[in-house]
Order: C-alpha cells, then sequence, then structure tokens
C-alpha cells in the first residue's frame, strides 16, 4: 500500500484548501483594480467639475488698436501696421496704455458673441448686465445668443441697460433652431455642419428675438448694410447671416458706402460683421475695405489645451485663429496664398508671424479681426478647459 499522506493544514489545524492562495490573489487584483476605478473615477468627476466651474467663470478682454497710420508698436498695444502682427491670437487683456495721436477719435466697442443663453442661466445675464458700466459707444452681437425660446425674454432684459446704445447684430444657427445632442469626439473629424442630419431640426421664434432687438435700437445686418453715426463718427457696417448654415448672402456697396469711403475721412469707421468666420467671408469682408470684422462660432476651441491652445475651430479657420485679435490676411500683397487656407498639412499658407521691428518682411494688414470665444458653451456639453468664456472691450482710435 502506498504510504499515507496527509493533507496540508493551516495555522488552526483545519485542513487547507489547496486552491486559497490563487482566490487570495485574485480577491487583491480585484480590490485594487477597485480602487483604480475608483480613483480614476474620481479623478474624473473632479476634471468634469473644474472643466464646468472654468465654463461659467466669465472674463473681459480688453484690447486697444489705432487705426489708420502705422505708429511704433508699444507693448501690449495693437496698431494697423504689420509689426504688430502675431501669428498666435491675443489672449490676455491689454494693460498698457497705448500713444494716442493728436486728434483722434475713440469707439469703444463691445463685442458679445455665443450666449448660448438658457432662462436659468442667471449668472450669466448679470454678466451681460453688468458690462453696461464700461460705457460702450457700441455694441455689436455675433450670433448664437439663445439656445431656447424661453430664453428670449430674460435676455432682453438683461440688454435693458444697453438701450439707446448704437448696435448691430447677426444670427448664428442656435437663433433659428434648437440645438441636438451631438457627440463631442465627432468636432475632432468634422464640422458640426458636415454631419449627416438624422431629423429634422424644430425652429425657434427668431421673429420674437428680432423684435426684441429691433425695439432695443439695434440693427439687424444679416445680409445687410447699415451706416449709423456714433460720437461724431460715422460706422458703415455690413453683416451676413450665417455661413456654417449657408445662409449668407453678400450684399453689395452702397452709394453711402461708396461716398463715405472715397472721403478718406479720418473720422470714418468701416466694419463687418459675421457668425461663423469662414475664410470666404472675411476674404470678402477684407477685400471690401472693412477696417475690422467681428466673429464668434468657435467657443474658441472651448476644450484646449494647456496655453490656451485650441483643437477644432467647427469652420476652415486653423486652430492658432480660434480666438483673439489678429491681422487679415497675414500677406496681403499675394492673396493668392488664401485659396484653400485650411488644407489638411499645408499650414503654411498663412505665411510666418512678423516680427516688431523688421520692415524688410512687413506687409500692412488690410483688416483686423476679433474673434471672440463666447460666453457659452454647446447646450449639452457644459464644459471648458484653458478657454473662459469671454466677451471683448476693444477701444479703437481713429
Amino acid at each position: 500500500m502506498p504510504p499515507h499522506v496527509s493533507s496540508p493544514r493551516n495555522r488552526c489545524g483545519a485542513p487547507q484548501q489547496c486552491g486559497a492562495p490563487q482566490f487570495h490573489s485574485r480577491m487583491k487584483l480585484r480590490q485594487a483594480a477597485g480602487l483604480v476605478l475608483a480613483g480614476s473615477a474620481a479623478a474624473t468627476g473632479l476634471a468634469l467639475l473644474g472643466a464646468y466651474t472654468h465654463a461659467r467663470h466669465y472674463v473681459v478682454r480688453h484690447r486697444k488698436i489705432v487705426l489708420g497710420e502705422a505708429h511704433p508698436c508699444t507693448p501690449g498695444t495693437y496698431y494697423n501696421c504689420a509689426t504688430a502682427a502675431a501669428r498666435a491670437p491675443v489672449r490676455e487683456p491689454i494693460p498698457a496704455e497705448p500713444h494716442i495721436p493728436t486728434g483722434s477719435h475713440r469707439v469703444r466697442i463691445v463685442h458679445f458673441s455665443d450666449f448660448h443663453l438658457r432662462a436659468g442661466n442667471k449668472k450669466l445675464l448679470r454678466f451681460i448686465e453688468s458690462l453696461a458700466d464700461v460705457q460702450p459707444d457700441m455694441l455689436v452681437f455675433t450670433g448664437d445668443l439663445i439656445c431656447q425660446n424661453e430664453a428670449i425674454e430674460p435676455l432682453l432684459r438683461a440688454l435693458e441697460p444697453y438701450r439707446g446704445c448704437p448696435g448691430f447684430y447677426v444670427y448664428g444657427s442656435n437663433d433659428y433652431y434648437q440645438p441636438r445632442i451631438k457627440n463631442p469626439a465627432a468636432y475632432l473629424f468634422r464640422n458640426s455642419n458636415e454631419a449627416p442630419r438624422a431629423r429634422a431640426q424644430l425652429p425657434l421664434s427668431t421673429h420674437m428675438l428680432t423684435d426684441g432687438l429691433d425695439h432695443l435700437g439695434f440693427i439687424n445686418l444679416n445680409n445687410s448694410r447699415a451706416q449709423i453715426s456714433v460720437q461724431g463718427i460715422t460706422i458703415d457696417a455690413v453683416g451676413v447671416d450665417d455661413p456654417h448654415m449657408n445662409r449668407d448672402r453678400y450684399p453689395e456697396r452702397t452709394a453711402s458706402l461708396n461716398d463715405s469711403l472715397s472721403a478718406h475721412s479720418s473720422a470714418t469707421l468701416y466694419i463687418g460683421l459675421t457668425h461663423a468666420p469662414y475664410t470666404r467671408i472675411l476674404n470678402c469682408m477684407s477685400s471690401d475695405g472693412c477696417s475690422m470684422i467681428f466673429a464668434g462660432h468657435t467657443h474658441g476651441g472651448q476644450i484646449c489645451l494647456p496655453g490656451y491652445r485650441a483643437i477644432v475651430t467647427n469652420c476652415d479657420l486653423p486652430p492658432h485663429y480660434a480666438s483673439g485679435l489678429f491681422p487679415w490676411p497675414e500677406n496681403p500683397k499675394n492673396p493668392t496664398q488664401l485659396e484653400n487656407l485650411a488644407e489638411p498639412g499645408n499650414p503654411k499658407k498663412l505665411g510666418n508671424p512678423q516680427k516688431p521691428g523688421n520692415s524688410e518682411n512687413s506687409v500692412e494688414p488690410i483688416s483686423w479681426v476679433n474673434i471672440s470665444a463666447g460666453l457659452g458653451t454647446a447646450p449639452f456639453f457644459p464644459f471648458r478647459t484653458w478657454c473662459p468664456p469671454e466677451a471683448c472691450i476693444l477701444d479703437v482710435m481713429l
């Protein structure tokens, strides 16, 4: 007979199960995996909370620019000369006070864009109302002001302090239709207007918004032109309806505009408004002689990398033009460079940034473009990273 082999026993003398060590190992692995998942969930939650809070930390960008003859560049000052041109758009407030030529006229413009307002967003409504304290000479609104009908009345009440202040507005897609749930990752691969539409869009009461803005004294510039006088300065303005929806129809010049521009008066400002800053619109407005162009739509990229580096613009502009103040075109002596501007793998279309004092390569820009990162977010993705919501104050010297 074979010798008796006793079973292994634990410390208490009881027979030990042969699979116990493997069982305990699996338990430890499960516990470790659970801790990793819990930590990841907590980190994700904190990141989302931070991004959600960041999307409600409203800031004001204060920019100053002198139009007309070129002047020596000063740190933090933007002039109508190529030595002040920079490839990266301006992101920070301007602390320096520029040298203002004798006899210059100042127009303070407040640029609002992309509220995507919901009726319950009281903090945003208070912020909009509070900027009346900066005493603007003119307002510009570059679309996507609402995203639901219930937001129209609260918005008009918040804009009541600006009654009597001249202003212009154009619309974006969310002023016409309610937004739909979208996969945010889809923006990495295509613009939102290129996605197939599975169902009909629900229209908003745009006529009520238009009536309210007109009643406050603001001028509808959707595919239209207008001329006003502000502080003794003639303001000629042109605007287009949302290019992102192919609603843009660039209006022809009027006789009054031709007379105004031909006078070459230092007290004349020609501006353009568009919601989405597609290159075809920027090119039209720049070729038409606009000194300044205002746009929104991009949200500054909304989800950016550290250092305000945008990933997408949701249009055909390169990401480094997602927001800020920059000249357009960057090399007007060779306008053919603007063809196929957003061609993949061909970033050199925009040329190289000009360095201050480099007179050999300096080219006077035709227009200055101010793209606002906006004050809202995509309604179903209320997050921002390294891209706070903003309103812009521009002191334009003529």
